[in-house]
């Protein structure tokens, strides 16, 4: 029985993890790919939970967390309003890996720190609804009406998460509601934003002035009209999509989250601060690689699956940088 307690959860959310991983836009769209990707995550999670010390795991289950039923009813009828708005922000985080790919994962890191925050409470059973909270559920759900007929998307987002300190409000009281600012604060990079933006932020101009630079230093004949790079025989042009700007809004909100979780003021403000460099310098290289090899090699490797999963692997060592950053201790020698 012990066993089935342990190993039944830890099984629910590896399966949750592969579902995710195998629908987001990191993995090839097709059914091999995903179910491959599914399985391998799912797996590793499974692994990595049953790794976990006993003494932790008594840890967590000396502070369960319990939450009214009324709790639950009131969350179900909140995703019914919501529903049309959460299959837009699902078909939105996972068209294309050049545009808010991080956007499917950021629901459960903010899940994870509000059960976090949750059962950090000092009085649990001190949690008292607030009619303060009411209002913004209404204006939520107001906004949400009213984009049926606008048909944005937009707007009913902003609905959902100006509903959602209402929802903590009406539910958890103000208390709790105090505690979990900062989760619902990372809740807002569940927004999608427009690929556009990144001509507004001179993006695009930033990634071929540095590719140009650098093809120049590595001794390559290059002209640059713009964002259009001009090669011997060749021309490449860095649109919205090769801009970076996918890479630097998953990195900052990857950033913001670990930042939240992780140990200390100093070690959160280095990742934020470290975040956009990395994004901005991950994307200069990836084009710049691009670049070389469809020279060297023909217009097929830019057109294979080679150019979405230079996305995905710029993507992969961000976050493999910035989960070392969050690791790694400072002002301290690390101990044996």
């Amino acid at each position: 029985m012990q066993l089935r307690r342990r190993v039944l959860p830890e099984l629910a959310l590896a399966t949750l993890a592969g579902v995710v991983m195998a629908s987001s836009p990191l993995v090839p769209k097709h059914w091999l790919g995903s179910l491959a990707a599914g399985v391998v995550t799912g797996a590793a999670v499974l692994a990595w939970r049953l790794r976990r010390p006993a003494k932790e795991e008594d840890a967590a289950a000396s502070r369960p967390l319990r939450l009214p039923a009324a709790v639950a009813i009131t969350g179900a009828l909140w995703v019914a309003v919501f529903a049309m708005t959460w299959l837009w922000l699902y078909r939105q985080w996972t068209t294309s890996v050049w545009s808010n790919e991080h956007g499917l994962f950021v629901p459960f890191a903010v899940a994870y720190l509000v059960v976090r925050a949750l059962r950090e409470d000092p009085r649990p059973e001190q949690a008292e609804g607030s009619y303060w909270g009411l209002p913004l559920v209404a204006l939520g759900a107001s906004l949400a009406v009213f984009d049926l007929s606008v048909r944005s998307g937009y707007v009913a987002t902003i609905g959902l998460l100006v509903s959602l300190p209402g929802l903590s409000l009406a539910l958890l009281g103000v208390r709790r509601t105090r505690a979990l600012l900062v989760p619902l604060a990372a809740s807002w990079l569940m927004l999608p934003i427009p690929r556009t933006l990144a001509t507004d932020m001179q993006l695009r101009h930033i990634a071929a002035g540095s590719v140009e630079w650098l093809l120049d230093v590595l001794g390559y004949t290059v002209l640059r009209d713009d964002t259009v790079l001009s090669l011997p025989g060749r021309t490449f042009v860095v649109s919205d999509a090769c801009s970076g700007f996918a890479t630097l809004y998953a990195s900052i909100s990857v950033a913001f989250i670990l930042a939240c979780i992780a140990p200390g003021l100093l070690r959160g403000a280095l990742l934020l601060l470290v975040a956009p460099v990395l994004a901005i310098v991950a994307n200069v290289v990836r084009v710049l690689v691009l670049v070389i090899l469809t020279y060297h090699h023909g217009n097929w490797f830019i057109d294979s699956f080679f150019h979405p999963a230079t996305g995905v692997a710029t993507f992969a060592i961000m976050l493999f940088v910035l989960l070392a950053i969050a690791g790694q201790p400072l002002g301290r020698a690390s101990e044996p």
